[in-house]
C-alpha cells in the first residue's frame, strides 16, 4: 500500500475507534499499528510533550539540543501507551514528510489571518486547473490540505511565495491529526480521500527563490537535516553569540538571529547548540519551540546573513576575537633603502587600515576576513621608527571619531623620549607605555 494511502487507512480507522471508546490513546495506537509515528501535544499550547534526551556530562541542563519533540515520533505501542497514559487529553501529532508519506498546507484562520488565508488559498486554486486531494480541518476551522510525499519533489517548511498565512509542513513539520480534541473542538476529515501528488504550480511557488539545499551526505536518510560546511570557527562564533543580548526580543528579532546561527555554523548539530545556548537567555525560553525553529530552517538554508552580523553584533558589546594573521610577506631591503621605506609605509597603512574598519565582513554573508597584518623584514638605517610615527601621526589626526588613548611601547626608555618628541612636534597627544628595568 502507498505511504499516504496507509495514512489515509490509519486516519479513518482512529476516527472509528475514537466514537467507540473516547480514548485518544487508543486512536494514537491506531496510527502507529498503520506504521505512521505519532507523538503527543500541549492540548492548550500545541507544543510537543516529548522532553529532550537527557546530557550526561550536563552541559544542556534542558537536555540535548534536537532530541525531542517531533524527533521523538514513534510507532511503538509501549510509549505511546505510556505518553498518553500520563497525559490523557494529548493531542496526536504526526510529522510530516517521508516517515508519514504526506505534507500539508495549513491555511490559517487565527484572528490576524482570518478570512485573509483563506481567500489567498481559493484565489489560487481558482487561477489553476482543478484538483481534489485529502483535506482536514482544524480545531479553529483551518483547512488543512494534504499531499502525497514524493522524494523527486522535498519540501521543507519554508513557504517560498506562498500568501501570508499559508504555512507549509514538510520536513521538520508536523500537524494535528483528528480525533484530537483541543479547546472542546475536534480536529476532523473534510474530504475522506487518499492524498494526490500536489500540482507543479504550487510546487514551484513553494520552492521559488529557495537556494537549493545540500544534504548531509552521510545521512542515512536523504531528506535528514540539512549540514553545510561551518563557515567560521564554532568555538569563536558560540563565544561570540555569547555576547549578543537577547533579553527580551520578539519572535522576529529571535528568528532572525536563528539564521544568522545557522547559516555561519553551516546547520549541524554544533550550530543547534549554539542556537539553543543563546536562546535560553531569554525568560520564555522553550526548548521545543527551539528545536522546531532549527529545524523549519533546514529545507531552506539562509543566504543573505551570517558570521559578519554576529561578530560585529558581539564587537559592539565588548567582545575580542581572536585576530588571524595573514602568512608573513618579506621585502628584504639590505641594499634598497628606498624601496625598504616604500614597503613599510605599505605595511603601517594596511594595519591602520584594518584597525579602521575592524568587521570588512559585517554586510556579507559569509565572506572570509581579509589578513589583518604582514611581516616585513628591513634592514636597519632605514628608517622604520620614523615611518611609523609619521603614519600614524597622519591616522591620528584625521580619524576625527576615534576615542582613547594610543599605547606605544617600547623596549628602551632613551628611544621613548625620542619618540615623544616626535609626536610632540605634530601636536599629537601620547601616552607611553614604559617597561619597568
Amino acid at each position: 500500500m502507498p505511504r499516504a494511502a496507509g495514512f489515509t487507512a490509519a486516519v479513518r480507522e482512529a476516527v472509528e475507534v475514537y466514537a467507540k471508546t473516547g480514548k485518544l490513546l487508543d486512536a494514537a495506537l491506531i496510527y502507529g499499528k498503520h506504521g505512521i509515528p505519532v507523538f503527543p501535544c500541549d492540548p492548550v499550547t500545541k507544543v510537543p510533550i516529548p522532553r529532550r534526551d537527557p546530557d550526561p556530562t550536563g552541559k544542556f541542563k534542558k537536555g540535548i539540543p534536537g532530541t525531542g519533540g517531533f524527533k521523538k515520533a514513534t510507532t511503538d505501542p509501549i510509549i505511546i501507551g505510556y505518553w498518553w497514559k500520563h497525559n490523557s487529553k494529548a493531542l496526536i501529532a504526526v510529522p510530516m514528510g517521508p516517515r508519514s508519506g504526506v505534507w500539508c498546507a495549513d491555511i490559517d484562520t487565527a484572528l490576524e489571518h482570518e478570512h485573509e488565508s483563506v481567500t489567498a488559498w481559493d484565489a489560487l486554486i481558482a487561477e489553476h486547473d482543478p484538483f481534489e486531494t485529502r483535506e482536514h480541518r482544524s480545531a479553529s476551522g483551518g483547512p488543512h490540505v494534504l499531499f502525497e510525499w514524493k522524494d523527486e519533489q522535498p519540501i521543507s517548511c519554508s513557504p517560498g511565495q506562498m500568501p501570508k498565512g499559508i504555512s507549509i509542513k514538510g520536513i521538520g513539520g508536523y500537524i494535528i491529526v483528528p480525533p484530537s480534541v483541543r479547546k472542546r473542538k475536534s480536529y476532523t476529515v473534510f474530504r475522506d480521500i487518499d492524498p494526490v501528488g500536489a500540482p507543479q504550480w504550487l510546487i514551484d511557488k513553494i520552492q521559488a527563490g529557495k537556494p537549493t539545499p545540500i544534504r548531509n551526505p552521510k545521512s542515512p536518510c536523504p531528506h535528514e537535516a540539512f549540514q553545510g560546511t561551518p563557515r567560521v570557527d564554532l568555538d569563536e562564533l558560540a563565544e561570540a553569540m555569547r555576547l549578543v543580548p537577547n533579553d527580551d526580543p520578539n519572535w522576529e528579532f529571535w528568528a532572525n538571529w536563528g539564521l544568522a546561527i545557522f547559516a555561519a555554523s553551516g546547520g549541524g548539530q554544533r550550530g543547534l547548540e549554539i542556537f539553543d545556548d543563546w536562546s535560553q537567555k531569554w525568560h520564555g525560553y522553550s526548548a521545543e519551540n527551539t528545536d522546531q525553529r532549527w529545524y523549519d530552517m533546514t529545507g531552506s538554508p539562509p543566504n543573505r546573513t551570517g558570521a559578519g552580523k554576529i561578530f560585529a553584533e558581539a564587537r559592539r558589546n565588548g567582545w575580542q576575537p581572536k585576530l588571524p594573521v595573514a602568512p608573513p610577506t618579506y621585502a628584504i631591503a639590505a641594499n634598497a633603502a628606498s624601496e625598504g621605506r616604500d614597503r613599510m609605509r605599505e605595511v603601517v597603512r594596511g594595519f591602520l587600515f584594518a584597525v579602521a574598519n575592524p568587521d570588512p565582513g559585517e554586510n556579507y554573508s559569509n565572506e572570509p576576513l581579509p589578513p589583518i597584518a604582514h611581516a616585513a623584514c628591513i634592514d636597519v638605517g632605514v628608517g622604520k621608527t620614523k615611518i611609523t610615527i609619521e603614519e600614524l601621526a597622519r591616522w591620528l589626526k584625521n580619524a576625527t571619531a576615534r576615542a582613547g588613548p594610543v599605547i606605544y611601547a617600547t623596549p628602551r626608555h632613551n628611544l621613548n623620549e625620542r619618540i615623544e618628541q616626535q609626536f610632540a612636534s605634530r601636536h599629537q597627544c601620547l601616552h607611553l607605555s614604559r617597561p619597568r628595568s
